[in-house]
């Protein structure tokens, strides 16, 4: 526990702070999503396309060993409208630690940008990749 505390100190203080508005949604939606998204990755093509709306969260996989996979997640408040790639098994890693009743605050930004993903006090950090 005492490794715990520590590690996320220093974490909170390495993310920087963004003026942008997170999108917000309850961790079992997005989890449940994501892993339906990812269902349709594989190893050459493990990105799962998040694109943020007003309507909502869309997460798109694809590979052509397994085709396509298009999964919708409400969300409580959308913040910035944007898309970004992410590998859903980092996204998973990091939901899966947390109460999955809670609500998980998702800093998006653009498709060049980290995902900052916070949930009571722990954050998560999820580098983008290029489709």
């Amino acid at each position: 526990m005492l490794y715990r505390l520590i590690f996320r100190s220093s974490v909170d203080r390495s993310i920087p702070s963004r003026d942008a508005a997170p999108s917000y949604a309850t961790v079992a939606d997005v989890l449940a999503a994501t892993r339906a998204a990812s269902i349709t990755t594989s190893e050459t093509s493990k990105g799962v396309q998040f694109t943020f709306t007003p309507k909502g969260l869309q997460l798109k996989g694809q590979s052509s060993e397994y085709g396509v996979s298009s999964v919708a997640c409400g969300l409580a408040e959308c913040g910035v409208e944007c898309a970004v790639a992410l590998d859903p098994r980092y996204v998973c890693e990091f939901l899966d630690t947390l109460d999955q009743e809670a609500t998980v605050a998702i800093e998006a930004v653009d498709a060049d940008s980290a995902v900052i993903l916070r949930c009571e006090d722990s954050t998560g950090l999820v580098a983008p990749l290029s489709l």
